[in-house]
Order: structure tokens, then sequence, then C-alpha cells
């Protein structure tokens, strides 16, 4: 098609244009803005002097800033030289970028919005108009209106979502990883909720942040968000025995369209029918009807990213192993993926730590509703692309939505320089840390990789040391700061295969060693990652952390006894992944905590319930049940370029 017929319009034509540029929240009309800020840099542009423009448009920017009727004009020509600095391969694209998510947030309007308002209205007018257009653009036609339609002819402007360039992390403060951060601050399903006693991060922002931590940009933006509720976490008590499992409603024995289905599909008689009636139970009891979310604790509806991708993974396995209707399950499978495209996220870039199930709000740490959120966990973010990957594959009819959902996620700071990268936001200010705890670490990085996005230096295992623990080998993190769990092995080996040789040797000693330790104690022990009913609210079980064997903390990594749990998700997990004597004595001791309603959290070492039911450890329950009824097949096929010894270590098959 030339020029003439595709990108030069009559007056008539342009008119929607003018008026999808004039769009304004809420309702305010307001005069196209000035085209002299850009004419500088639309001329080095026609001059393919692209760095040029870049600049003079982030010029532009910076003086557009400082008044409130001009921000507008200030967030347009940030996206200009974002552009433009991407073109030419200039790393600070990426700053621009976020730059430009900030002064759209502060003005009350997104790009996202705007680019598809006028890529809707320049679709019309093309095809409306392309029999009847005259050479040359009527003067009548705002200059700046005429420039964002050459640019998005000439190079597409319209479909620009992000750069594709890495930051350059050398360039401002905020970038520069200030440590392994303490522990994995993601949560593995319960972050800083507003329990009673305080958030967990009253201290832990201002010690991660250190003197790399950079104010933020902190601007209120309308939000239709529920005021944060004051919620105990299992408030109201969860001491009733177990008395039916969910009704499994067969009624509708034709299942959604799925690839899934391979191998046995009834899970066995006895203990695993019971939990999985049991961890379903949970979704259909805290399911949020206007956005298919759902509680991230039993009536507590404050939610990770991660219990996101529980929520996928559950609806799968539902429908895999019949647990309810399809034509239930499908409908809400559709609304999670649609919330999940419609989540406002952290930066603009990736989806947030916080959530609010009931409205997809984001909240802060104080669970109280926030215009930017606290930061995010790539390992969580890593959960949802996996669990979006499976639904693709499995389901041909959603395919499109799954991948949708994800499809102008920013992973460029998130990733930069071939590391991992976490974000912790609070009170105005950002700290970012280096997200690279042992399982953890290698879980997200397979995830990236499944999804285009190859981290082969997170494959390393650099961090990994060998010690001896109630008599055998233990692979273990060596940074005092780190507090590996079972959690990310099991997911990673029901989910993913067991990701490369070394991940399954650890795999192999993490399950070794809490099998001797039940040998010798007389006790059943599993291990993991748990929302707990009291401060701290969250407990992290290890075999093997900082210098000492089976430490149990919180998020401030020090040690506490009293927060050792046995995990039921944990002994699931395991009894799913291996399938011997001790595994059968971990599901026979984690029955014991199913229920109407779902399954519980566990059992302190002192002997004392839990009494707590998360999402997270449901979902997990969920997994491990549908991993047995494939016959302990992963889920996803492949693997990742890793080792298949671990690097600096001697005798260590791999199973």
């Amino acid at each position: 098609m030339n020029r003439q017929r595709h990108g030069l319009f009559g007056l008539a034509i342009w008119a929607p244009l003018v008026l999808a540029l004039l769009a304004m929240p809420a309702g305010h009309a307001q005069s196209i803005p000035d085209y002299a800020p850009f004419a500088p840099g639309w001329a080095a542009y026609q001059e393919r002097r692209i760095g040029d423009a870049g600049r003079l448009w982030e010029q532009a920017s910076v003086g557009a800033e400082s008044a409130p009727d001009t921000l507008r004009v200030a967030a347009l020509a940030a996206v200009l030289a974002a552009f433009a600095m991407d073109r030419s391969h200039d790393a600070r694209a990426a700053d621009l970028w976020t730059r430009a998510t900030n002064l759209y947030v502060r003005a009350g309007q997104s790009w996202s919005r705007q680019r598809s308002a006028l890529s809707a209205e320049v679709a019309r007018a093309r095809s409306a108009g392309a029999s009847q257009m005259a050479p040359g653009v009527p003067a009548a036609v705002p200059p700046l209106l005429r420039m964002l339609a050459d640019l998005d002819e000439r190079d597409h402007l319209l479909s620009y979502d992000g750069p594709h360039v890495a930051p350059d992390a050398s360039l401002a403060p905020a970038r520069t990883a200030v440590g392994i951060g303490v522990g994995y601050l993601g949560g593995g399903g319960a972050i800083a909720r507003n329990d009673p006693g305080g958030s967990v991060y009253s201290n832990l922002a201002s010690s991660v942040g250190g003197p790399a931590a950079v104010p933020r940009v902190q601007a209120p933006v309308a939000t239709n968000a529920p005021s944060g509720q004051n919620a105990s976490p299992g408030g109201d008590g969860e001491a009733a025995l177990y008395q039916t499992a969910a009704r499994n409603d067969r009624s509708d024995a034709v299942r959604m369209p799925s690839t899934c289905d391979a191998g046995a599909s009834a899970l066995p008689a006895g203990a695993w029918q019971a939990v999985t009636k049991s961890a379903w139970s949970y979704f259909v009891a805290n399911r949020q009807p206007a956005t298919g979310l759902v509680n991230g604790k039993r009536a507590y509806p404050y939610i990770t990213a991660s219990d996101i991708a529980g929520t996928l993974a559950a609806l799968v396995v539902a429908n895999q192993l019949g647990l309810g209707p399809a034509a239930e399950i499908e409908p809400w499978l559709r609304q999670v993926l649609a919330t999940l495209r419609d989540l406002p996220r952290y930066g603009g870039e990736l989806p947030a730590r916080q959530y609010d199930a009931r409205s997809g709000g984001l909240v802060g740490l104080d669970n109280n509703p926030s215009p930017t959120g606290s930061g995010y966990s790539l390992y969580e973010i890593a959960r949802i692309l996996v669990w979006t990957e499976i639904v693709a594959a499995c389901y041909p009819d959603l395919r499109a939505e799954a991948l949708g959902a994800r499809a102008d996620w920013r992973f460029g700071r998130a990733t930069a320089l071939g590391r991992l990268h976490g974000v912790l936001a609070r009170d105005g200010v950002e700290h970012v840390y280096i997200d690279e705890t042992l399982g953890y670490k290698e879980y997200a990085a397979a995830a990236l990789t499944l999804t285009g996005l190859p981290m082969p230096q997170a494959f390393s295992y650099a961090e990994l040391r060998t010690t001896s623990v109630d008599g055998g080998p233990v692979l273990y993190d060596a940074r005092p700061a780190s507090l590996p769990t079972s959690d990310p092995f099991i997911l990673g080996t029901l989910e993913l295969g067991g990701i490369d040789g070394c991940f399954r040797r650890i795999v192999d000693t993490m399950y070794a060693a809490q099998a001797r330790h039940a040998t010798r104690t007389g006790q059943p022990v599993a291990l993991g990652a748990e929302a707990i009913d009291r401060a701290p609210w969250f407990s992290y079980s290890t075999v093997y952390a900082g210098g000492q064997a089976w430490k149990a903390a919180s998020y401030d990594v020090q040690a506490d006894a009293t927060l050792r749990i046995f995990s039921a998700k944990t002994a699931i997990g395991w009894a799913a992944a291996f399938n011997d004597r001790h595994a059968a004595a971990l599901l026979a001791s984690a029955v014991r905590f199913a229920r109407d309603g779902g399954v519980g959290v566990g059992q302190y070492e002192s002997g004392n319930n839990v009494d707590a039911t998360s999402l997270d450890g449901n979902a997990q329950i969920l997994e491990a049940a549908w991993y047995v009824a494939r016959g302990r097949r992963a889920f996803v096929a492949g693997s990742v370029a890793g080792p298949a010894i671990c690097p600096a270590l001697q005798d260590n098959p791999v199973r």
C-alpha cells in the first residue's frame, strides 16, 4: 500500500484521531497539547538522528513536568524519548519508560489506554477512508497529531509497548543490586499481611535498602479498592475435625477441551482422595465473585502474585481431575485470566507483591489501598509464567487469553545484567535487591527460559556448598541471609521435571535429610515456608541455613525454634515426588489436617496445630495430586541448559 493510501488522511478521516487524543479521564476535556515542545525532537527524528531526538524529547518531558496541567505532555514526551532511545539501542530507554509510566500515573492516565484508543481510531480511519485519500495532510489537522500518525506509519509508534533493551544498572542507584536481600522476600504465598502486631516489613525495608535506596515518585491516583481490613488469619478458629470433603460433582461428564489429559486421571482411594477434595473445597469456599481471585488465607482477602498462580493451578487441576463441573470451572478460569490481564502493575513493569482479591487493586505492606504497590518478587511472577504456560498448552481455546494476560510485562529491570532482581517499596522509597535464594532462583530462571528469556547465569550454583546433617550429605546455600525451603524444589519437580541435574540432586539430599531426621526423632518431618497464626505470621523451616541445621526463622532471618512446623503441604508434596515408604508415612501424617474448607497448614513442633489455612498450601496439594494422577510425570516437558552435576562438588550422582 503506498503512502497516499496508507498514511495520509483527509480532514474528515483525521477527526476521530483528534478526539482520541483529547480523551481524558473522568470526562474532562482539554485541548490538544502544544506541538512546540515536541518540534525539535521531531525535526531530529526526520533527519534520522534518532538518539538526538530521544534526548530532545527527554528534555521536553522534564520541562513540562513542573505544572500539573502539562503532566500529560511530559508523559507523552517521555514515551517518545523511550521509543527513540529504544530504536537507537540505548539502554536508557528503560529509565525513560519508567519515567513515562510514573508521569501517566500522576496524570491519572496511561500510555496503554491512549495507545489503544489511537490505534483503534487509526485502523478505523484507514479502513473507512483508504479509497478517498488525497495527497498531503490537511493543514487544519493539529501538527502534533500529524507527527504521531507519521511516527506510527514510519516505525509503528502505536504498537510500541516498552523497551526491548536491557537497562544499564550503572545509570541509576535504584537499579543497583544492594545485596542478596533478607532470605526469600517473596514469601511463597503470604507476604506482610495486615495482621495484629504490625507488618513484618516494619524494619526490613530500611535494612535492605541501605545507601542504595532512592525516593520513588509517589502520587495519589483514584482507586475503587475497598479499604484494608485488620484481619487475623484463622482468627475465628479452625479446630473442627474434617467432616466431609467438597462435593465431587460429576454431573457434567464433559470436561473442557484439553491437551493435558494423559495416562491415569483418577486418584487412588484413601488419603489422596481426602486431601485432594479438601484442598479444592478451600477454593470453592474462598472465591471472590467480582474477580475470580481467592482469599490468601481463609476469610482473608489479601493475596500475592504467587497466590494468583496457585488459583490458576487449582482450576486446571480441578478440571483435569473432575473435582467440579467444567461448566463452572471454565468461566472461572477465564475470569481469573481477565483479572490478571487487567491488574495494575508495579511501576508499569510487573505484577506487584500484593493485591486485594476482592477488587484486584494494589495494596501496600499494611494491606491498605496503594497507588503504586510494594514492589515485586520475581519468583512469584515466575510462578504465574509457568501456570499461564500450562493453561496455554492445556486449553487451546484459552491460549490467547493466557499468553495475552502477560504480553506487556516488562522484565528489563528485573533481569538486568543477567541477574534476578526483586523490588521492595515502602514509604515512597524503593529498594532493589538480588532475588536469588537457592531453589527459588533456579525455578524463576527456568520459568523465564520457558517463556523465551534465557537466564544461563542463574544455573551456576556458585553459592552451593555441602555439609553433613544427621549423618548424611546436604547441599545448601552458603550465603548467611538465605533461607532455602523445600517449596521451590517440590514445585520445580512437579511442574518443571526437576529443572536440571544439580537441582534434582539438591532435591534428593533435602528429602533424604528430612527422612533421616524423622527416623532419629521419631516424629514426621516436612519443612516448608508457611503462613502461621501468630506473629511474625510467616515461618521458614529449613534443613540447613546460616550455618545451622534445622533452622526456623521469619523475614528477619533470626533463628526461632518455636516457628518450626510440620508442613502438611510439604509432606504431601514429598509424597508425590517420592514414591517410597517414607513418602507414604508423610501422606498418612498429613491427611489429619484435611477438613471441609481446606487442608490446614500443619503443626508446630510443640504439638499445637497451626490455626490457619492458606491458598498457597492447598494449591500445592492439588498440584501434588495431579502429579500422582499423571503417573508422576511433570506438567511441563523439557529442561534448561543447567549442569548435569553440581559444579565443584564430588561424588554427586543424579537420580
